[in-house]
């Protein structure tokens, strides 16, 4: 085993196997599988909640409001669940 893994870890090193074309390659695959995995997710959902009735991308909520409390200046309220930003910030 410790040959082995030897020999993976002089081929990782060395990476004589990775070109330009073979990395770009990869990309592009690794790019349209993550592509169509997300457009089968939202294609799946309905009405912004997916299968298992979750809301499609929940971090942005949390992301959004704890942006304009802080614009608001009251930074302190993205940790208080309770807080709710005022109503001028959902008009912008």
């Amino acid at each position: 085993m410790n040959a082995w893994a030897g020999k993976a870890w002089a081929a990782l090193s060395d990476a004589a196997w990775s070109t330009r074309e073979r990395t770009a390659a990869y990309a592009r695959i690794l790019f349209f599988l993550s592509f169509a995995g997300a457009l089968m997710w939202v294609a799946l959902s309905h009405g912004g909640v997916d299968r298992l009735g979750r809301p499609l991308g929940p971090d942005f909520v949390g992301f959004w409001t704890a942006s304009v409390s802080a614009l608001q200046g009251r930074a302190t309220d993205a940790c208080d669940i309770a807080a709710k930003p005022l109503p001028s910030a959902m008009e912008s």
